[in-house]
């Protein structure tokens, strides 16, 4: 796993555990190319261990 996909990580899984009511996240990348919606499927493959489909989907 790359340093930043670490680092995005971290910063989710502290937010969810602090603010446990609050499931609503917004994120948003400076440099554009779809690192957003890459960063976000990845989180919900490899941690929430959705299939690639339904995080595409947002399922």
């Amino acid at each position: 796993m790359s340093q930043k996909s670490s680092s995005f990580y971290k910063e989710v899984d502290t937010f969810l555990s602090t603010e446990p009511e609050n499931k609503l996240i917004c994120v948003h990348c400076v440099h554009g190319v779809n690192r957003t919606g890459y960063y976000i499927c990845r989180y919900m493959i490899e941690k929430l261990k959705f299939t690639p489909e339904d995080a595409i989907k947002g399922k």
